[in-house]
Parts: structure tokens; sequence; C-alpha cells
């Protein structure tokens, strides 16, 4: 997956320079490592063991960056991504909603985040089976993401 790969040739990049890092710094480093840990775990047959990572790279992000933060919507929505997979609808939606809220608010309704978001939202009301619901979210991800990909081939 090349978005993992990228994930982690940053680490491994940031820990190269570990000892001459500021606090913050630091801080983002060590939520990159919680989330790429709880990536890799969800992904074998560990996955029960990869909430508490997803859980403190929310914490870490929390910390570093306050509430309203758009890495803390990236981090709630990692962490709700992984309760639609372990089929934990009624603890991923909020975390959704949530998370939906801080990127609108913070980066604008039609920001590629948001369309990242919305995508993984409709999958839960689709597990949810609330049809009507996940095609309204489902076709505003869509648009949000097209208009996008036809800003970037027209650079």
């Amino acid at each position: 997956m090349p978005g993992l790969e990228l994930a982690h040739n940053w680490l491994v990049k940031k820990t190269r320079n570990i000892r001459s890092m500021s606090v913050l710094d630091f801080t983002d480093w060590l939520s990159g490592c919680k989330w790429l840990k709880g990536f890799r775990s969800s992904k074998s047959n560990g996955r029960t063991q990869s909430e508490p990572f997803y859980l403190r790279s929310l914490e870490i992000s929390e910390k570093k960056f306050g509430p309203w933060h758009p890495q803390v919507a990236l981090a709630l929505d990692h962490l709700a991504d992984f309760y639609r997979e372990e089929g934990r609808y009624d603890e991923a939606e909020p975390l959704y909603r949530r998370a939906l809220n801080i990127s609108e608010k913070a980066l604008g309704p039609e920001h590629p985040q948001v369309g990242l978001i919305l995508e993984g939202y409709a999958h839960l009301l689709l597990n949810k089976k609330c049809f009507r619901e996940a095609k309204d979210v489902g076709k505003r991800a869509i648009s949000i993401r097209m208009k996008h990909a036809k800003e970037e081939l027209t650079k």
C-alpha cells in the first residue's frame, strides 16, 4: 500500500533525527508510530490489539493540537474506521460525526479530508442498512473527490 509505505518512510526519516527533536516533533513522531502500529495490527490477525494504539494516537493528537484541529479529525476517522471494520457501528458513528464536524469547520465543506471522512461514514451507514442516508452521504463524498481530482488534472 503506497500510503502505508509513505507513513513508514516518514517515520524512519524522523527516527534518524530523534535526539534533536523538539517536544512537538517527538509527539508528532510518537503519534505516527502509534497509528502505524495500530494499522499494521488491524491488517493482521491481531485486530483487537490495535485499538489501544488508535486510542493513544487520538489522545496524543488532542493534547498536541487541541480538540478542533484537522489532525484530531484524522485520528478520529482512523479509530472510526477501525470500529466500523470490527462491526462496532454504535461506537464508530459519533466518531465519524465529530471528525466531520471538525474538518468542515477547520478546512471547509469541500476539502478532500471531508470527502475521505464522508466515504467512511457512508460505508458505516451501508453496514447499518441506512440506505437512503448512505446514498446522500456517498454522493457528497464522490462529489468532493471528483472536484479535487479534476483540479489535480488541470494543474
